[in-house]
């Protein structure tokens, strides 16, 4: 850092430990998604045809992903007030789902683009009060007496394949059960990481900035005429006005136009105030922040942002001090001179 002077260094180094921080969740966030994606890709990969669950004869083969290729499947009993169960089959058999009813027209309609729809989820095992309708069901659709409580298991088998939302056509519903919190906390780090390292990046930049002027603006700072402001993070220089609020903003003083002090609110309550300096330029710059909590702390940061504009009036008595329409038009009026806007 080309800067001498401690507590702009202090700052500057703030902004160095932002990048680095910034940088270093980044990377977290970078494992928490591939972590997310190798549990994914791991599961994927254990996923089976619901009948080659069905056949099995091991305890687990419940509360396991599956998936069904369904040439066609039609209600056969409600479970509350959104939620079916259906009697799908392929080529082969006949097997029982159940989906909410939200899901009904979104899977229906994949049958209008292809021959097929391929639905997964959790297997679960079939509730005995829904086989009466299931045998019920398919034997009217049949026209004749296809199952019965005894074949029940031979034409069904014994497990149900509960569909998840949104998984008809790739899995996303159960894989994102199983790596989701891996994939949002990821996202979230990704998000956080990210800004932390935009606005580190941002802040290093505001000070190498002035890095040609190094000997200059060092002169200015280490003379002895300079007023530090540490309640405000201010250096009043001989030339001009160092803020290293977060980022470094070195202004001479003949360039400002107009300063006024600005209250920030948040929900509607007062929590600081600061000095808005406008350039002749027409660019403004924020600086001397200090809350105003309390009347103690309103009075003294009152007290500071007047110190502050005496300061700038006698190194330039044509500033404008104070808001009011007449600094207002003014203001304009400058700014136009110098830019022509």
């Amino acid at each position: 850092m080309f800067i001498e002077n401690e507590d702009i260094r202090k700052e500057y180094k703030r902004s160095v430990r932002s990048v680095f921080i910034g940088a270093l969740v980044l990377a977290l966030a970078a494992l928490l998604i591939l972590a997310g994606v190798f549990h994914a890709a791991k599961a994927k990969r254990q996923i089976v045809h619901l009948n080659d669950v069905i056949v099995q004869e091991s305890s687990d083969k419940y509360d396991r992903i599956a998936y069904l290729d369904m040439i066609g499947f039609f209600q056969f009993a409600t479970y509350g007030d959104d939620y079916g169960y259906y009697i799908a089959y392929d080529d082969d058999f006949f097997y029982l789902i159940g989906f909410k009813d939200k899901d009904f027209e979104y899977i229906e309609k994949k049958f209008d683009t292809t021959d097929y729809v391929t639905v997964y989820g959790y297997t679960k095992p079939i509730p005995e009060e829904a086989k009466s309708y299931a045998i019920a069901s398919l034997n009217e659709e049949m026209g004749e007496k296809t199952v019965t409580y005894n074949s029940f298991y031979d034409v069904f088998g014994d497990t149900l394949l509960e569909v998840r939302r949104d998984s008809s056509v790739l899995g996303i519903g159960p894989l994102f059960e199983l790596s989701g919190h891996w994939l949002i906390f990821g996202l979230f780090a990704a998000l956080f990481g990210s800004i932390l390292l935009v606005i580190g990046l941002s802040q290093k930049k505001s000070f190498e900035r002035y890095s040609a002027q190094a000997n200059l603006l060092n002169a200015e700072l280490n003379d002895e005429t300079a007023l530090p402001r540490k309640d405000m993070k201010l250096i009043l220089g001989r030339d001009h006005l160092f803020s290293y609020n977060g980022s470094l903003e070195v202004i001479d003083h003949n360039d400002i136009a107009w300063v006024y002090p600005t209250k920030h609110s948040t929900n509607g309550i007062s929590d600081y105030n600061y000095l808005n300096i406008c350039l002749k330029d027409g660019k403004a710059v924020s600086c001397g922040n200090r809350g105003t909590f309390g009347k103690k702390k309103r009075a003294q940061t009152q007290e500071s942002h007047t110190e502050v504009m005496n300061y700038l009036y006698e190194k330039n008595p044509q500033i404008l001090f104070g808001y009011t329409k007449e600094n207002l038009e003014a203001y304009k009026a400058i700014r136009t001179q110098k830019t022509g806007l």
